[in-house]
């Protein structure tokens, strides 16, 4: 353990570097796994072995993933929660949910293939991305590689146990 003392007229420029680095080094580690599984297969073996099955919030964060792969389609952590169908087949937006946190989409990013989620026999409730980064909706039954994640099952920076609060005598550490 490192213990960093500083002045009060350094805590400005601190800040700025811990945040800087905090949005610079992503909080999540995909891992591309190559073994064809169903989603509930793939699901399992990310939650045993990883964190998850893959939650993408964002562009930036497909763009960190996909240049280490090539695939056509991959279980990615997209679901659809039949329990909060309301009549419409699902088309509400938040009735799709992560794998993670069994919430919808924090930042309200999606990206969906041309004419999906189409609900192909009724049953396509997983979600598959292709090499674009685009999601199509296929039956959770079926058989794909797919894609884990190790990190915080939350996005944000703010994810860490303790903050520094300065003091006119320094520096102390809170817990929250």
């Amino acid at each position: 353990m490192h213990l960093f003392f500083f002045r009060a007229s350094e805590m400005r420029g601190l800040a700025t570097l811990v945040l800087v680095l905090c949005s610079r080094f992503p909080l999540r580690q995909y891992h591309f796994i190559n073994t064809p599984m169903t989603w509930p297969q793939a699901q399992q073996y990310c939650r045993q072995n990883y964190t998850d099955l893959a939650t993408f919030e964002s562009i930036e964060e497909v763009q960190q993933f996909q240049p280490t792969i090539s695939f056509t389609w991959v279980w990615i952590g997209l679901f659809d929660d039949m329990s909060s169908w309301q009549g419409v087949m699902g088309k509400e937006p938040n009735s799709w949910r992560w794998s993670a946190t069994g919430d919808h989409s924090q930042s309200g990013y999606q990206i969906w293939s041309f004419g999906e989620p189409n609900y192909g026999d009724r049953f396509e409730t997983c979600v598959v991305m292709d090499t674009n980064g685009e999601w199509q909706d296929k039956g959770c039954n079926l058989l794909y590689g797919f894609v884990c994640f190790t990190g915080k099952r939350t996005q944000g920076l703010v994810n860490s146990e303790y903050y520094i609060v300065p003091l006119l005598s320094g520096l102390r550490k809170i817990k929250y």
